[in-house]
């Protein structure tokens, strides 16, 4: 007698469970993987923050403030989009640019008053 040959209905690598047939792949067991398949962002520190703190303190006659209080906002849209570190920085670079702009204000008043 002749060897039985497998069902017709059978694929290849598939086997037979209560006369249903099943994929091996369904049949395997999950592979566990020792670390996630994404690794995170690192989070660096937004250099538009810094500069806009540095600006903020160097106030050049009002254009520093102005050019913080720009940087600052700049900063603050890419640190939210992109992840990254310094949003306090730029909170206190656009303080400190509003600040100096401020008194550069306070001070050109003074000085037209005293005319």
């Amino acid at each position: 007698m002749p060897p039985a040959e497998p069902a017709a209905h059978l694929r290849a690598g598939a086997t037979a469970d209560h006369g249903l047939a099943r994929p091996a792949a369904e049949i395997a067991e999950p592979v566990a993987r020792p670390f996630p398949t994404t690794t995170p962002v690192e989070r660096g520190l937004n250099g538009r923050a810094l500069l806009s703190v540095v600006l903020g303190l160097g106030w050049l006659f009002g254009v520093g403030s102005v050019a913080a209080v720009v940087l600052g906002r700049l900063a603050r849209t890419q640190i939210r989009r992109h992840n990254q570190r310094g949003e306090r920085l730029a909170t206190v670079g656009i303080g400190l640019g509003w600040t100096g702009i401020g008194l550069t204000a306070a001070s050109l008043l003074i000085v037209l008053a005293l005319r």
